[in-house]
């Protein structure tokens, strides 16, 4: 996990990367504060891009898929494609990466995923997990 490079509520406080924080303060932690916090990227962050191929649309995969990744407080995108596929990026450390890319193998009941590809990919411009469309 990093350490928040900053924190939001109405005005943006500056917290230096040289104040040691505790490594298990979690987003869970500030959201019940009503504060938004951002996470730097650090050498155990983890991004990777996935292409899931199987039954994979029509399926509610897109939207499970994104409910694993907010739980997992993951960044990145996922969306259909035109030759029945699904990609996603995905963006976080490395341990919540592997356990989300550990779900899209199975994704949720009516899927049946016949393989996963995996490379390495650029992270996301933006924090937060959205759907994109069809490509």
């Amino acid at each position: 996990m990093g350490v928040p490079n900053c924190v939001r509520r109405h005005d943006t406080l500056a917290i230096s990367d040289r104040l040691p924080l505790a490594a298990n303060i979690s987003q869970a932690f500030f959201s019940n504060l009503g504060v938004e916090a951002h996470m730097t990227e650090t050498k155990d962050a983890k991004t990777v891009r996935l292409m899931i191929h199987g039954t994979v649309q029509n399926v509610f995969y897109r939207a499970s898929a994104m409910s694993e990744a907010e739980r997992r407080n993951l960044s990145g995108w996922i969306r259909n494609r035109h030759d029945g596929t699904v990609e996603a990026v995905v963006s976080g450390p490395e341990e919540d990466v592997d356990a989300f890319i550990g779900w899209t193998r199975e994704g949720p009941p009516n899927a049946r995923v016949v393989r996963v590809e995996i490379a390495a990919a650029a992270p996301p411009d933006s924090p937060g997990f959205i759907m994109r469309p069809t490509a």
